[in-house]
């Protein structure tokens, strides 16, 4: 299927251009609503990377454990509150069953 290219003659061009324009200011906020929101995860995502425990200066190794995030698991951290202040919304769960860390 090619799509043939159709060229507007100047009276067709000066009634699209509004519209042209208008398009181009919706798409440019809905740009800048959905860079604000990839900020966002990222500042979460960096809280969360931050608070990751380094590995002692003594010892060169780090200890690797594998997390399994259970469809179960991940919808129960959904429907819980978020918590306000330094607290994660992930720390809660992670004590209660073996094998989560973070």
């Amino acid at each position: 299927m090619t799509k043939k290219n159709v060229k507007l003659n100047k009276g067709e061009s000066d009634n699209l251009m509004p519209i042209i324009r208008e398009f181009n200011k919706i798409a440019g906020a809905v740009n800048a609503l959905l860079g604000q929101r990839v900020q966002s995860k990222e500042r979460k995502i960096s809280v969360m990377v931050s608070r990751i425990k380094r590995p002692d200066e003594k010892s060169s190794q780090i200890k690797v454990t594998t997390v399994e995030f259970t469809k179960n698991f991940l919808n129960k951290q959904r429907k819980k509150k978020k918590k306000g202040g330094d607290q994660s919304e992930w720390d809660d769960g992670f004590t209660e069953k073996r094998g989560f860390v973070i």
